[in-house]
């Protein structure tokens, strides 16, 4: 680990939410509980990171933060830190909005269905490069789908 000020890490800026994974969905029970995990990262690649538990009525919890440089080394407290480098870490994902990507992320785990297509980059690049200039595949796939379906019952 590696000391850092909490003067440090005030100074990053650019921070975002670039990882939220929900780990374990229960909203099929009674206790409507899903884990997840969050990386926030700044300009310069400093990465905050940290479990989430989510409840009835979109409470989140956050768990405890892990930080680390842009070398992915975790980070501990600098022993001459009047500031505690944990305290400003908690402060910089206040002012993210993790909490809405969390809960937009169970939702999309609970309410959609993704499937994934392949290409051969060398013997299907010419389908590869008519997918990409699309300008919104998913709703492209999609009514090709409901024209198939419509002739076949029609």
């Amino acid at each position: 680990m590696l000391p850092m000020l909490a003067s440090q890490l005030q100074q990053e800026t650019g921070w975002r939410v670039t990882s939220c994974e929900i780990l374990l969905d229960q909203s099929h029970t009674n206790t409507d509980e899903s884990f997840g995990n969050i990386e926030i990262t700044s300009k310069h690649g400093i990465t905050l990171f940290f479990g989430f538990t989510s409840s009835t009525n979109k409470k989140i919890e956050m768990d405890e933060i892990r930080i680390f440089n842009a070398e992915n080394i975790e980070v501990c407290i600098d022993e001459n830190d009047a500031n505690n480098v944990f305290a400003a870490a908690y402060d910089i994902v206040d002012q993210t909005n993790w909490r809405k990507i969390a809960i937009n992320a169970k939702y999309e785990k609970q309410s959609r269905k993704v499937k994934s297509i392949s290409f051969n980059r060398e013997s299907e690049a010419d389908l590869l490069h008519f997918v990409e200039n699309q300008k919104d595949f998913s709703n492209w796939v999609k009514s090709k789908i409901l024209e198939e379906v419509s002739k076949s019952h029609g």
